[in-house]
């Protein structure tokens, strides 16, 4: 079963023999083209995850960012996301988190009465999930591969 966490997109683009041939034509220059097309359609999903993202401060929102993790004669590759230094709770949000016992020690107590710890662990009742990333792909990946198509059309000149 795939994981539902990352989506491939593949999608057809009216007119690829002539933007293929172009893109060879201009040699090195392709890889950035097609990143900067990429990045396009892939900031259209972005921004709908972050007008998704549930709002308390505000921080889930603001750390939805697109990184390019491959690119070359193969393709482009980038994930969209949040920064786990900015939002190290997005996934949490995303997919939720079952019933679980948070253990205490000595630094991180719940309650303690004249120095005697009372509870050792905390019972979290778990958190429904929030979607905010998922959605915004299905939502708007049509609409990301056709700014991708619009991209590659402008950047080549046809």
């Amino acid at each position: 079963m795939a994981n539902k966490a990352f989506q491939k997109s593949a999608f057809q683009i009216e007119g690829w023999k002539e933007i293929e041939k172009e893109l060879k034509r201009i040699g090195d220059e392709a890889g950035l083209v097609l990143e900067d097309a990429v990045q396009a359609g892939a900031e259209i999903i972005r921004q709908q995850a972050s007008d998704n993202a549930p709002v308390d401060e505000g921080d889930l929102a603001n750390a939805i960012e697109i990184k390019t993790i491959h690119n070359d004669e193969q393709g482009v590759v980038v994930i969209i996301g949040a920064d786990y230094k900015e939002a190290p709770h997005s996934h949490l949000v995303e997919f939720g988190t079952e019933e679980h016992l948070i253990p205490t020690d000595d630094t991180n107590v719940v309650l303690k009465i004249l120095g005697r710890l009372i509870r050792k662990q905390i019972k979290h009742p778990g958190a429904t999930p929030k979607p905010f990333l998922r959605p915004a792909f299905d939502e708007k990946i049509e609409e990301a591969e056709a700014a991708v198509a619009e991209e590659l059309k402008r950047a080549l000149g046809l």
